[in-house]
């Protein structure tokens, strides 16, 4: 499949390096502490405060006080960092929650801001071989679930090496619960040995080698064992003994039923544990008759992906237009612009591998260009555009799950003059299709199937997808809700988070664009911008866990303490918002 994925005008001149801004300066003021949650002051924290585009950055002093002067009026974030301690901004109450932005009004000087510093915690121990030898530059490292675009996953958190006495000191941990793994590459390299005189060299057995063991000592994820980490914690002797395990060699053939292979063709393999994202695993090339190998590969699950790229750079049809600033273009001998497009070929792969220590031979590999979706796009309201000087791209985004972690996306398509497009290469999974290039056009809808896939992503299998839909429409300004939040007593209110979810449960899905949050000022206002129109619901939480807000039951839980709002297309709607006692 071919797919136009850049135009690129000759002999353009490089734009001029931008004249940077110098800074803005006012007569206002921020000043204040930053302490640890014991409310001791800490000395050479790390202040920053932002406003836009603008950044400035102080130390504390041996009390802990910073200041911020001739500061211009707006909206200010203030953060603070410091060593054995968590990043943390004003108004944060506990780690990984949003903190208050600091309203400053024109001359005003904000004091006794207090940022509070929550102390990391520390794992150490010592890895050691299967004889009881302590293991030197062993990869260790610290899982911990968290919501990655609405999922529940296992990653990493930190990694560190051990040293020359096995010895590691992972840090920097935000408390929670914990699983440590450790691995290490000592004795995994293998070397070919010869045969006859003339012959090639022979490929030994997999070894025996270290696996990746998890604490207290199994190789099984979902034998290991949780840590409870506390801030200002260190759990020590949390030691691993490394297992070894049979090793098994992959080998198989990689075929295309469009003809030969093309040059350039890879296979790589992938976990689909999620405690096995992150550890080194063997890739290979494949050969021009197809066959490829991948060496000592530890018993688990697997994906096996060949992929094939192609890139041709070529000169453009006369009919591919482009957005050509004036004296940019070469020119042919009929005096047109000469634009180039590189055309990309992208086949793909995959099949599941099954690993238990024994040799797996004969594994095949089919190369597919994808599939393809067709569609057209179509502006709404006001008269379009002229397409002649539009440079429309079409693309899939990826719909991240537990079952499709990481997941690439296919080349763009370009939209012509006729308002058609064309996307190959599309890989089996879940996706959203958006349509970019129009400056004051926004996607209202991305009909796929008959349904908006930014609401209701679209399965590819093995079928062709055609009929797309995308509706752009000149939005004057997008969607805002805002208004104050104020306490039992109508003060302001500036710690609490603002939540706005659909009145639709059918919309509540992770990554929902249904679904948004905001912490409002020191001076209690909240914004809330980019909804699409809708019903919506609407509350004030003193705490919200990240992620969360994408659980039904959570959401259901919120129904009767909500507010309903009604969004329409382009609007500002005024909600204010307050918080009873008790």
């Amino acid at each position: 499949m071919l797919c136009v994925i850049s135009l690129v005008v000759l002999l353009q001149a490089p734009p001029a390096s931008p004249v940077p801004r110098p800074p803005v300066v006012g007569k206002g003021s921020i000043a204040g502490v930053v302490v640890s949650e014991n409310g001791q002051p800490l000395k050479g924290a790390r202040v920053t405060t932002s406003s836009g585009a603008q950044g400035r950055t102080a130390v504390t002093d041996a009390t802990g006080t910073f200041v911020f002067e001739k500061l211009p009026e707006g909206r200010y974030s203030v953060s603070a960092s410091r060593t054995r301690y968590l990043t943390s901004s004003y108004g944060q109450k506990r780690p990984e929650r949003s903190g208050t932005s600091v309203q400053l009004a024109d001359g005003e000087q904000r004091k006794g801001l207090k940022i509070v510093l929550f102390s990391a915690g520390v794992i150490t121990g010592t890895i050691y071989n299967d004889d009881g030898e302590p293991v030197q530059s062993a990869q260790v490292r610290a899982l911990r679930y968290t919501m990655s675009s609405g999922v529940r996953r296992l990653q990493t958190s930190n990694s560190v090496q051990s040293d020359d006495r096995g010895s590691y000191r992972i840090f920097g941990l935000t408390p929670g619960e914990y699983i440590v793994t450790a691995s290490s590459n000592q004795g995994n390299q293998a070397d070919f040995v010869s045969g006859l005189p003339g012959s090639p060299p022979i490929e030994p057995p997999a070894p025996m080698t270290f696996a990746s063991t998890y604490y207290p000592g199994t190789v099984m994820p979902a034998s290991a064992a949780s840590l409870t980490v506390r801030g200002g914690e260190e759990r020590s002797g949390i030691d691993i003994s490394l297992q070894k395990v049979q090793t098994a060699n992959i080998s198989g053939t990689v075929m295309s039923d469009a003809g030969p292979l093309p040059q350039n063709v890879t296979v790589s393999m992938q976990s689909t544990d999620d405690a096995g994202q992150g550890v080194s695993l063997p890739g290979a090339p494949v050969s021009p008759d197809g066959r490829f190998s991948l060496r000592s590969v530890p018993p688990g699950q697997y994906l096996v992906t060949a992929r094939a790229t192609t890139t041709v750079r070529t000169v453009a049809p006369p009919g591919v237009r482009a957005n050509l600033p004036e004296g940019a273009a070469t020119f042919d001998a009929q005096g047109q612009p000469q634009i180039f497009q590189t055309i990309q070929t992208t086949s793909t792969g995959r099949t599941m591998v099954s690993v238990d220590g024994q040799p797996v031979n004969g594994v095949v590999i089919a190369l597919d260009g994808g599939r393809t979706l067709t569609g057209r796009v179509v502006f709404d309201g006001m008269a379009p555009p002229d397409p002649t000087r539009l440079r429309l791209v079409a693309t899939l985004q990826p719909v991240q799950s537990a079952q499709n972690l990481n997941a690439p996306s296919p080349p763009p398509g370009e939209v012509g003059v006729d308002g058609n497009f064309k996307i190959s290469g599309i890989a089996p999974g879940r996706y959203t299709l958006r349509v970019s290039g129009t400056l004051g056009w926004t996607v209202r809808s991305s009909m796929v199937g008959g349904r908006d896939s930014l609401d209701f992503p679209f399965e590819v299998d093995r079928e062709d997808l055609h009929g797309a839909v995308v509706s752009l429409a000149f939005l004057p300004a997008t969607t805002e809700v805002s208004g104050l939040i104020v306490d039992a007593q109508g003060k302001p209110a500036s710690d609490d988070t603002v939540l706005m979810f659909s009145a639709d449960q059918r919309f509540w899905s992770p990554g929902s664009r249904r679904i948004l949050t905001a912490r409002p000022g020191t001076d209690g206002n909240y914004t809330l911008r980019g909804a699409p129109a809708g019903d919506y619901l609407i509350a004030a939480l003193s705490d919200l866990e990240p992620g969360i807000q994408y659980d039904p039951e959570f959401l259901r839980s919120l129904l009767a303490a909500s507010t309903r709002v009604t969004v329409g297309e382009g609007a500002k709607v005024t909600q204010d918002l307050k918080i009873s006692g008790g």
